[in-house]
């Protein structure tokens, strides 16, 4: 395991919210090598309507729909499913 991937890994592990906050700050200034499908949030979302981000983990994807939709439900992925014992 690389270094980089070993403090990406504690500094999630030991600092959650200012995990989240670094991968908003990466999302906002540098959109063209964080998560490609973020583009599509304002072609997706309505402003006057609901949003449901199912399996939301650090809020990358809430961050910006949040900014797109009138209101945001956050339903966090639990590791905990009997299917995913299985897989």
């Amino acid at each position: 395991m690389s270094l980089k991937t070993r403090l990406r890994a504690m500094l999630e592990e030991r600092f959650p919210a200012l995990f989240a906050l670094l991968l908003d700050v990466k999302a906002r200034l540098l959109p063209d090598r964080g998560e490609p499908e973020l583009r599509l949030v304002p072609l997706l979302c309505r402003r006057d309507e609901l949003a449901i981000d199912v399996g939301a983990n650090h809020g990358t994807y809430s961050g910006v729909i949040v900014r797109h939709a009138a209101r945001l439900i956050a339903a966090p992925a639990w590791d905990g499913l009997p299917w995913t014992w299985i897989m």
